[in-house]
């Protein structure tokens, strides 16, 4: 095979194998990824449900969604030394989303437009329960108000048809 032909081959293959090499490069630097916000979603469940591309009303308004939400887990564990772990968590959440909204009446690129600035006092109680031998431990109780959370939306419509953005 002439040096020529060798070249040509090897250019040929060389493309597919530096592809192949950043391929690998990036997977092998790529750290474990982690949920934003430690899993907890940005979204309310349902925020932008059925019926939620309807523009509203010009006007005020006061939306206003409860979230509760609970778990418990519990586990019992004998140990190597002669005793038994017991422990038990349950959680509890309470929230009240207010989002006070006011929705003018223009329009802006045909659209209504809506602003709104949501706030959240809540309350949280974890109750954890570790039993070991004579020691143990147990609840904490927190209650507060969560982020501010402006938003606002444009609202189009063509008879039946909604969009919003």
């Amino acid at each position: 095979m002439s040096t020529l032909a060798r070249t040509r081959a090897d250019a040929r293959f060389a493309a597919p194998l530096k592809f192949a090499a950043a391929l690998i490069a990036v997977g092998l630097a790529g750290g474990a990824a982690h949920a934003d916000e430690g899993g907890v979603s940005f979204w309310l469940p349902g925020q932008y449900g059925s019926f939620a591309a309807i523009a509203p009303t010009p006007g005020f308004s006061l939306p206003m969604v409860s979230y509760l939400i609970s778990g418990s887990t519990s586990g019992k564990h004998d140990l190597d030394i002669g005793r038994t772990l017991d422990f038990g968590v349950d959680g509890n959440f309470l929230g009240e989303f207010f989002a006070p909204s006011y929705a003018p009446d223009v329009t802006i690129f045909g659209a209504r437009p809506n602003f709104s600035l949501t706030f959240l006092p809540a309350y949280s109680r974890v109750s954890a329960s570790v039993v070991l031998g004579p020691h143990s431990a147990n609840s904490q109780d927190l209650g507060g108000f969560g982020d501010l959370y402006p938003s606002a939306q444009l609202f189009w419509n063509s008879g039946v048809n909604n969009w919003m953005t």
